[in-house]
């Protein structure tokens, strides 16, 4: 039996002498810890349940290679920017090039990769990279020549399908790293 709280607390007032089934009635009227708790009893929860995602669709759908593949292809096509690196990746390693700043490359495949920003490439200040990975492996962003500027000690990394970075040349010896989306762990 549910009791209003105005009228609990009208029980409980200073100079009120609430009786032995009032308190009991009191105690009725919340949930204690011991009890089931129906889920019926929570507004919007079966609603709100019934909107998520499936567990096995969503871990399917992380390793689709093709799950975002005609979002990627329509701005490819719009920007005429976009640059898949996975078959110019040698020994693990990218290294970006003048012909590189100001487009989108793209990494689909399974190893873990390093992409490398070598100040012996020429490239002005305010120069971009974005970085995008689609693939299982992680991308990791390094410098040779460059002070890095990334908001972590290590290096960024590119975890799971579609994450993505910002590398912009702030000047001669500065590179400033944005990463966005996936930022999880890697495990062995």
């Amino acid at each position: 039996m549910a009791i209003s709280i105005n009228t609990i607390i009208g029980w409980f007032k200073t100079g009120k002498k609430p009786t032995e089934k009032q308190y009991a009635d009191s105690w009725k009227s919340f949930w204690h810890k011991d009890d089931i708790f129906p889920k019926s009893a929570i507004e919007g929860l079966e609603t709100a349940l019934d909107e998520k995602a499936v567990l096995e669709e969503f871990e399917a759908h992380l390793i689709d290679e093709n799950a975002h593949a005609n979002q990627f292809v329509k701005k490819a096509d719009k920007t005429e920017t976009f640059k898949d690196i996975t078959a110019l990746v040698v020994a693990g390693v990218y290294t970006v090039t003048a012909d590189d700043m100001f487009k989108t490359l793209l990494y689909t495949g399974y190893d873990n990769i390093t992409v490398l920003f070598s100040s012996s490439v020429a490239a002005a200040a305010g120069s971009k990279v974005i970085l995008t990975q689609q693939g299982i492996g992680s991308v990791t962003l390094e410098v040779s020549g460059y002070t890095l500027h990334y908001s972590a000690d290590e290096s960024p990394t590119l975890y799971g399908p579609f994450s993505f970075a910002e590398a912009v040349i702030t000047d001669a010896t500065n590179l400033q790293v944005s990463l966005c989306g996936k930022l999880l762990p890697t495990y062995a």
